[in-house]
């Protein structure tokens, strides 16, 4: 089990799509909210990977916080990011498709996004919408494959950061560009954050953020 430090993030890499034995397990260390709000799905597919996500993660914090996963209380913000009670543990989730990605940290706000580069999006629509008028500029004068790149990495930057700071896109993301070129940034508030963009598989890009003023991550396979 990688342990987490300070100066660290861990992000453990997961697959969703598990047996119906698995999925069973998974929902029996559930809350009932949680099992609650499983059931509210009504496509199979998405039932089953809501369980296993949200099964998975309670192992994986069990480890760290030394509890049965069954008795760790996970609690929401008003903007939904879910939190530890009253314990220095900081974690985010982030999935797309049958990947999902856990972000561990100590202290430290922490907020991670993945995104599937082959999803047909209106690139340019979005980057008015969420995006500083330079990343804008920088995007338009891209070819169509390096637009596309730079679009999930900044993307996935604004993702992250937002969910970092557990405000949702509610938050007025226009006020705080983040660069693909540096490893810092500030926001409008002057907090500074770190960030580190990655493909965890072939066509997946995502992008990690941290209010720790350095940041190194460490890419663990969940294997239970």
């Amino acid at each position: 089990m990688p342990e987490v430090d300070h100066a660290s993030v861990i992000v453990w890499q997961t697959a969703l799509d598990s047996s119906g034995d698995q999925t069973a397990r998974y929902r029996s260390v559930l809350s009932a909210h949680e099992r609650e709000r499983a059931d509210r799905f009504r496509q199979d597919r998405q039932r089953q990977r809501f369980v296993t996500a949200h099964g998975q993660l309670r192992l994986i914090l069990s480890q760290y916080l030394e509890q049965p996963p069954e008795l760790i209380a996970i609690a929401q913000n008003a903007q939904g990011k879910p939190y530890i009670a009253d314990h220095r543990l900081q974690f985010n989730l982030a999935h797309v498709n049958d990947v999902m990605l856990c972000a561990l940290t100590w202290d430290y706000a922490v907020g991670i996004d993945v995104e599937d580069t082959r999803r047909e999006v209106e690139m340019m629509t979005i980057a008015r919408s969420f995006f500083s008028p330079g990343e804008v500029e920088l995007l338009e004068v891209r070819t169509p494959n390096d637009q596309r790149q730079l679009f999930f990495d900044l993307w996935t930057r604004k993702e992250a950061y937002l969910k970092a700071r557990g405000v949702g896109l509610t938050f007025n993301a226009l006020d705080t560009p983040i660069s693909v070129n540096s490893p810092l940034f500030s926001a409008a508030d002057g907090t500074r954050w770190s960030v580190l963009s990655f493909s965890p598989a072939p066509d997946l890009r995502a992008a990690v953020v941290t209010a720790a003023a350095t940041l190194s991550m460490q890419l663990s396979i969940f294997r239970e």
